[in-house]
This record gives C-alpha cells, structure tokens and sequence, in this order.
C-alpha cells in the first residue's frame, strides 16, 4: 500500500511539474491597414491539434504550451490565412499581434470539425461545403436546407415552405447523418422537418460532408454528414455585455421573424441567450395561394460556460424549439384533398461536455460530452368533415462521446474514440370517425430502440515536408435493434365499446432483437504539389443498419401505403472520389468527380399497385457524378462565381435509374460593392429536365430563376452598429416544380416572387 501510495504522489507532482513549465501567447487581430477589431478568429497551434477563439475585442488567449516550436495559424472566413511560427520557451509569454487581410473570394480558410478535429478545409481531403454564419445572416431562409440546397451536389427537398429535407448526391433521408453541435438528430423521415426544428438565428455555420464517413461517424453516413454548430461566445480578460436584435420580413407568406441574442461573461465564464420568433401564412404561386402553407414557431437557446482552470472547461446547452398550425401542403402518404398539419412538434435539447486540454504533451485535447434530446411529432389529418387522422410520436435520442487527440510527433496526429447513442420510439395513431362513434387506434412504428455503439480511431500522417497528408480511418460497430410485439389495428372503440380486432398479417410485427455488427473504414490523400493547388482523393467502406422506420413502419393515411420490411439487410457501400482545388488569390476553383457503390440499398417499392409501397433491398446500385465550383475576382471586388452537379443512379442488375434522384444543375451569379455602402448579390440557379426517372416516377421539366440581393456595410451609430439586408427571390414570378419534392399526386409549384428586408441592431 505504501508503495502505490508513493506512486500515485509521484504522478501528481509530476502533472503539476508538466502543468507548472508551460508558457503562454496572446495579442490583438485587427483588420489589416485599420483599427477594427476582428471577433471570432479562430487561432491554432497546429502541432498541437488545439486553439481557441478571439473575443468581442480581438483578444485571443493561449495558456498552458509546453515549450517548443510552434506555428500559430489564424483563420477567419472573408479574410486570408495568416501563419506565424514561434519558438516558446517553458513559462515564456509571448505577445503576437496579427493583422488579418480581406478577401472577397473563399480560399479553404473556413473551420470545419466534422472530421472530428478543428482544421480549415484546405487542411483536409473530404468533399465538403461550409455555410458560413454571414452568409446565414444576409438570408431570410425558413431552415438550413433551403441554405444548403445551394451549394453543389445538394438539392432541397420540400413537403412545405417550412419542412424541408436535403438530398446528396442523390442519397437522402437515412442515409445521411444529421449533427446538432455534434449530437445526432433522430426523427421519422417520411415527412420532412428535422432541420426545420433548428433556429436559423443561432447557427454559426453549416458542414455539409459529401460522401460516404460511416468510419467517424458510424451507420447512416453512407451519403453524407450534415453538422450544424451554434453560436458560441469565447471568453475575455474582462467582463463583457454584448448582443443584437433583429427583425424581417418576405412578402411571399407575409412572413416575420424576430430575433434577441445576449453574450455575456468574463475570464471564467460565459452566458449566452438568444430566442427568436417566427410566422408566416399560406404562400404565394404564380398559380395562386398555396394553400394550408402557412406556419408559427419560437425557440430559446442558451449556453454557458465555466473555465475553472486554463487546461479545464465545461459547457451546457439547453435548446427548445415549438412550432405550431404548421401546415402541410406535401407529402405522398396523404390523400390529395386531405387538409394535413403539425397542430404542435416540438424539439428540446440538453447536453454537456467537459474538455481537458493539454494536461499532458501527447494527448492535447480530451472530451467527454452527454446529449439527451426529445423530439415530439403530432400530425392531423383531416380527409374529409367526418374523419380526422391523428400520428403522435416521441423521439428520445440519448448519447456519449468521448473522444481525444494524441500527437504522436509533428507530422502524426492520432483521433481516437467511443461513440454510443440510444433512439427510442413511442407512439400511436388514431383515427375517428365521428359518423360512427368509431375510434380506430394502431401504431406506425411499434414501440422500439436502435442501440449503437462504435469505437473509432483516425491517424492523419504529414511526409514530403507535409506537402503529402494521409489520412487512414477505422470504426467499428456493435447495433442492437428491438421492437415490442405490435398489432395493428391495436383496438376498435365502437361506440365507446372496446374491440381487439383480427390483426393485419401486413402490419403486425412480432416481439424481435436483433444484432448487427460492422467495421468500416476511409483513406485519404491530399497531396500539394503547389502550395496552392491540391489533388485530394477519398475511398471509404461505409455501412448502414436499416432504421426502425425502414424496418417496422406502417402508414396507411388514405393515401399512399407503407410498408416496413423486418428482413431487411444492411447496406454496405464503397466510395470513391477524386478532387482538385486551386488556392490563388483571385480564383478559387474546387472540382470532384465520384463513384458511390452499394451492395442492398434500401428503396421503396411498388408492391400489388402504384399506392401500395414496400422497403426493399436493391441487389447492387450504382450513384455516379461530378460537382464543381469557382469563384474568380475579375477586378477589385467584383467576383463571378459559378457551380455544378450532376448525379445518376442506377440499379445494377435491371439497369433502371433510382428513385428521387436530382436532375443536373448549377448556379452563376456576380457579387460586387457599391461605393463603400452596400454589396449587391445578382444570381441565376438552372435546373435541367429530368427524364432519368425511375418506374413510375414522373418527369419534371427544367427551369431557371433569378435572385437579387444587396446588403450594406456595418453603419456605425455610435455604441451599435446598423446592417440593413434586402433582396428579391424568383424575380420573374417562374412556375417551377421541384423535382425532389414529395408532394401529393398533384404538380404543386413552388412559391413565386418573394420580396424581403432584414435589419440587425449589434451592440
């Protein structure tokens, strides 16, 4: 005993010794040529995998650096990479003031952390866009789909103005993972409107990965990773109040948004509040009113965070989002005339998570989060006067990660982690009849759980004088899939009489646990064989265990039946895909080209009729394509830019094309300034005819609109500064149909011109 004693002594003198030699860099980021202070920085010790963020002032902090060389990188979106080395000595303080230059154009300086560490995208191999949070400001968008849906290789996807869903590269739904500040959104898929459960007025920016990342982030990123990250604020030397206030309006639905944002904290902590209220009525077409379109919501989010010492943080977050008289004009499983909405849904959030950094000089940064996150669902279908339709569900998402870097030396940077998360399933449907005095109760999806837990490790090696970067991924996963016995229908109340009817053999589904277990793995190569022009390739086996929708579901809503198949089989996937990307000053130009192969990708399909639909496996499909974007400064500050995407899927062995697969398309627009007031933003999105179409699936022809939109430079008021937004959508009122949309056996367009104005009070 006196000997462990003496070693555990031993090992905390020792942490305190390593904690002790550490030394420190601060300073000021001001815009180059100026005095103005530049918040929100992100500033990188890139041996060291870990950084921080400037204040409201332009102060960054780093503590607690062992001594040694180092090259500090700082990045912000709109301005150049800046990199300054240092060579710190043990309990040295180092004062480094950095002046940061504009650039109109994006130059791979965005921060991203879907590839589980902070990196910029020039750093890394993966096929991804990033939506920053000025861009998010000068929008009017109702959710983040309608935001992405303009980047190449992704399509919007709409049951209604305000549930939306994306498509990548031709996948969708469950084969794409959603991430809320890294925490899994798990909710039923055959309405859109997960991302809609988001306040727009809080995200800081958008990570859209495109392809198959199923080895960091487990089943369901066959196709893509969505990760949307929330506005943080960074600690300060001193105690700080700051905030803003917003309002908006579109004219399309009459549409109002409001929103408050508080920051406030000091050296220690910090505390953020931000809420936001939004409605809007029925939509305008160029064919008339879009009716039962119309939608109200309200969401509180807070923040706050403790940094009890310099190697030491935690942060809670706590989101509740409520949106009621949501209507529903979209949306196959319904009957064409039945009036369809969300009389509530709800999202509510709370998670935490702790970072220890640098406690020693190998592993630099060490997390551990907890997230727990209810989504509550309750649609009314009304079909007719005498009948009303009424699905309710929650959505219980619990999970943990714990994840953390290693530094083997400079040029090898280890991730490794656990990732477990629980989604549980309760709810019921009920049908009344009134004319009978019937009540018909059953369940969509028998009560149910998806259990996941996954080990996964990264090891990213620089060779070559780091003009070679590999990146080797591996994951693997233990699933466990359980359903209590479920038949349909439940009960009958006739006439307030309890009745247990003879089950439907078609939608009953006997008490079952299943195991799936999984590895996947990714490669990746980004090779730089000019400092500003990169070759990138990317190859991944993915996998996905089917969801409890796919397996278990039923939906019989007078419209469109379907089925759940518990046989079904995991998809297993092989991605490929080959990039360049140019960094110059004036031209950015990203070009990839892609092969997405699967072994038994589950589709619906027709059974006994074209309304009766059934989950299937494919035997082998095929998704194939291109997407590429370029941006080029001609003069000054004038900058044409320009994207396009195109994707075919096929399935193998009886050569037809899939379903819900986005026609080619592609954006050209020019941004330029007006004196020194505003910015004008003038743009085009052209969407070809898609004939490629599956069986049964119908044609939809092309189409091209036009937007316009012009925001102005901060005005300085004294203590607040003024930004005023405004612009037109669909300028020449086009008649449109969205080829994705999932709407009813009817050709409902999407909405026509929409005129609108933003005004943002900072202080």
């Amino acid at each position: 005993m006196k000997t462990i004693r003496n070693i555990f002594i031993l090992f905390i003198i020792s942490i305190q010794i390593i904690i002790a030699q550490t030394g420190s860099v601060t300073g000021n980021i001001t815009v180059n040529n100026s005095t103005e202070k530049l918040a929100n920085v992100n500033v990188k010790i890139l041996e060291l995998s870990w950084g921080t963020v400037s204040d409201s002032q332009g102060k960054y902090y780093l503590n607690d650096i062992p001594g040694g060389n180092y090259t500090i990188q700082f990045f912000h979106i709109g301005y150049k990479v800046e990199a300054e080395k240092i060579n710190l000595s043990n309990s040295e303080n180092i004062k480094l003031n950095v002046e940061l230059l504009q650039s109109p154009i994006s130059l791979g300086e965005a921060k991203i952390i879907s590839s589980r560490s902070d990196k910029i995208i020039r750093e890394v191999p993966l096929p991804i866009e990033v939506i920053s949070q000025s861009t998010i400001e000068k929008s009017i968008k109702y959710s983040p789909s309608d935001l992405m849906g303009v980047e190449p290789g992704i399509t919007t996807i709409k049951d209604s103005p305000w549930g939306t869903a994306i498509n990548i590269r031709g996948l969708s739904k469950q084969n794409i993972v959603y991430l809320l500040d890294g925490n899994r959104i798990e909710t039923a898929t055959n309405i859109a409107g997960g991302l809609s459960l988001i306040d727009m007025s809080d995200i800081r920016s958008i990570e859209i990965v495109k392809g198959g990342l199923s080895s960091l982030y487990g089943t369901g990123a066959t196709g893509g990773v969505v990760n949307i990250t929330t506005s943080k604020p960074s600690n300060s030397d001193q105690f700080f109040l700051y905030g803003s206030i917003s309002s908006g309006f579109s004219s399309v639905n009459s549409g109002s948004v409001n929103n408050l944002l508080l920051n406030t904290g000091g050296s220690k902590w910090v505390l953020k509040i931000n809420g936001t209220l939004r409605s809007a009525g029925d939509s305008e077409t160029p064919n008339g009113i879009l009716a039962n379109s119309g939608f109200n919501d309200k969401s509180i989010s807070t923040t706050f965070g403790f940094t009890p010492s310099e190697n030491i943080s935690l942060k809670i977050d706590y989101q509740n989002f409520y949106a009621w008289d949501v209507g529903i004009p979209g949306g196959s499983p319904f009957p064409k005339l039945a009036t369809v909405s969300y009389p509530q849904t709800s999202r509510e959030m709370k998670s935490g998570i702790i970072n220890f950094k640098n406690l020693f000089s190998t592993f630099t940064n060490t997390s551990i989060k907890y997230y727990h996150q209810l989504i509550k669902r309750e649609v009314e279908l009304i079909p007719n006067a005498n009948v009303i339709i009424s699905p309710r569900a929650d959505h219980i998402t619990d999970g943990i990660l714990l994840k953390s870097d290693f530094v083997v030396s400079n040029n090898n940077h280890l991730i490794f982690g656990l990732d477990a998360w629980q989604r549980e399933y309760i709810g019921e449907r009920i049908k009344k009849i009134k004319s009978l005095n019937k009540v018909i109760v059953d369940k969509p999806v028998p009560n149910s759980k998806f259990k996941s837990v996954g080990m996964f490790v990264q090891n990213e090696i620089h060779i070559f004088d780091k003009k070679l970067k590999l990146t080797f991924g591996g994951r693997y996963d233990f699933i466990n899939i359980s359903n209590e016995e479920t038949n349909n229908p439940n009960y009958i109340l006739n006439n307030e009489t309890k009745i247990i009817p003879p089950k439907d053999e078609n939608a009953s589904y006997p008490e079952s646990d299943e195991t799936n277990k999984s590895f996947s793995g990714s490669v990746g190569i980004l090779y730089s064989f000019l400092d500003d022009v990169h070759l990138t390739f990317n190859s991944a086996y993915t996998f996905r265990s089917p969801s409890l929708e796919e397996r278990y579901q039923f939906i019989d809503l007078g419209g469109v039946k379907y089925f759940g198949n518990p046989n079904l089989e995991p998809e297993r996937g092989l991605f490929f895909d080959l990039g360049l990307r140019v960094w110059k000053e004036n031209i950015s130009f990203m070009v990839n080209v892609f092969v997405n192969s699967f072994n038994n990708l589950v589709i619906d399909e027709i059974v006994i009729s074209d309304s009766i639909y059934k989950k299937q496996n494919v035997g082998k499909a095929q998704l194939y394509g291109f997407d590429t974007k370029l941006e080029y400064n001609f003069y000054q500050n004038y900058v044409i830019y320009t994207s396009a995407a195109f994707v075919r899927g096929k399935e193998i062995d009886s050569d037809f094309d899939l379903p819900e697969i986005p026609p080619f398309n592609g954006r050209l627009g020019i941004t330029f300034p007006i004196k020194n007031y505003v910015n004008v933003d003038f743009s085009s999105t052209i969407y070809a005819t898609q004939n490629n179409v599956a069986p049964n699936e119908t044609e939809t022809s092309g189409y091209t609109i036009f937007d316009l939109a012009i925001n102005s430079l901060p005005i300085n008021l004294g203590a607040i500064k003024l930004k005023v937004f405004a612009g037109v959508e669909n300028i020449f009122n086009k008649t449109y149909k969205n080829h994705l949309s999932t709407y009813r056996g009817v050709s409902l367009v999407e909405p026509g011109r929409n005129i609108y104005a933003k005004v943002k009070v900072v202080f």
